[in-house]
């Protein structure tokens, strides 16, 4: 049986596929963790929604048995979990700084981080941090959630991947267009894909971790959904 750790937000974490506070699920359609444990994968999950890639990379250091591979998606940079905020999901507090809705004091923690170069380079930093386990693992995807530039990346091992297409782009261009009209809160796509583009996803990485061929992007299914999705929407 091949085994896989898995860490990342929401679109890896799966509560997700839950409506909040309720055992429903948000469409019946199976996720692309689901789909490789049906082929015999054992998954090991360490995800959750709204996190950020510092939490990320604290659940990477905590794992005491490491499985055959690791699929890393790589959430939002820009999400901080502050010491005194005790809910792992920092997505909200993240929302409310970007709309100038926090208290003076935690405005001021925001700017203090965001005001220095640190955030410009905390891509690599995050990915050479990865790297270090390249030898605890017999491969490792990194899948990032949003557009990172990866300044100053000079060096991939050699059984580590980069995908080069960003998830939230691929969540984005199952829609055949955006509007700016509001925001919209709710997401019913299992981990912000389609059924289709689950499938794919499965098979995406059963290629790459078994058959050492690298992610196909242009694989992954566009304009599905005739409807207008919120171009700023925050995932969680």
């Amino acid at each position: 049986m091949k085994s896989l750790d898995v860490i990342g937000d929401s679109f890896s974490d799966e509560e997700h596929m839950y409506l909040k506070q309720s055992n429903t699920r948000k469409d019946k359609n199976k996720t692309y963790l689901e789909l490789l444990r049906e082929k015999n994968w054992e998954i090991n999950n360490y995800s959750w929604h709204g996190i950020g890639a510092t939490q990320a990379i604290e659940r990477v250091n905590n794992i005491n048995i490491r499985s055959d591979y690791l699929l890393f998606i790589l959430p939002q940079i820009r999400r901080i979990k502050f010491k005194n905020y005790t809910n792992d999901n920092v997505t909200s507090m993240y929302v409310k700084y970007k709309n100038n809705n926090l208290p003076v004091e935690s405005m001021t923690d925001y700017n203090a981080v965001y005001s220095t170069t640190l955030l410009e380079m905390y891509d690599t930093l995050c990915l050479t941090y990865v790297f270090n386990f390249c030898q605890n693992y017999k491969k490792i995807l990194i899948w990032p959630v949003t557009r990172n530039q990866f300044i100053g990346l000079n060096y991939t091992p050699k059984n580590c991947y980069i995908v080069n297409k960003h998830l939230n782009q691929i969540s984005e261009d199952e829609y055949i267009k955006y509007t700016k009209k509001e925001l919209r809160i709710v997401d019913l796509r299992n981990n912000h894909m389609s059924k289709n583009n689950h499938i794919i996803m499965a098979e995406q990485l059963k290629s790459y971790f078994i058959y050492n061929s690298s992610p196909d992007v242009t694989a992954f299914e566009t304009k599905i959904y005739n409807t207008e999705p919120v171009k700023n929407f925050i995932y969680e």
